[in-house]
């Protein structure tokens, strides 16, 4: 899981940085819009704050949403891309906005308690094979 917040810089390279409050990671990667489809993939070293080792290798996550209008919310798709050659599994969503307030509804919302689906499967399967 990744708890934290993510940077998508004007060229298309992302950044993200752990909270710090369940885990501590950072991470680094690239994203791409197209149209109202987006993605973002990450490769990200994290690991218990008390953790005695710090892993050697990252782990790859992709997520994908589509863009609304304004600001947001939006709500996307997390995956764990696992090495050789492995399908990208479901691992829960995210909610996304602007500002900490336009987050607000999305938190009051809750979980629906697993992961399920956010985006469209077109929109899934577009920005997997971008």
């Amino acid at each position: 899981a990744l708890s934290g917040h993510v940077y998508l810089g004007p060229k298309g390279h992302a950044a993200y940085i752990a909270d710090g409050v369940q885990i501590v990671g950072r991470g680094i990667g690239r994203w791409i819009q197209v149209g109202r489809a987006a993605a973002v993939e990450l490769d990200v070293y994290q690991y218990a704050a008390a953790a005695a080792q710090i892993p050697d290798r990252p782990h790859r996550f992709r997520g994908v949403w589509t863009v609304n209008g304004g600001t947001g919310p939006h709500r996307g798709d997390w995956f764990f891309c696992p090495g050789g050659g492995e399908v990208p599994r479901l691992i829960g969503g995210f909610d996304t906005a602007g500002t900490t307030l336009e987050l607000l509804p999305a938190a009051l919302e809750g979980s629906r308690g697993g992961p399920s689906p956010r985006v469209s499967v077109s929109v899934r399967d577009s920005m997997m094979a971008a």
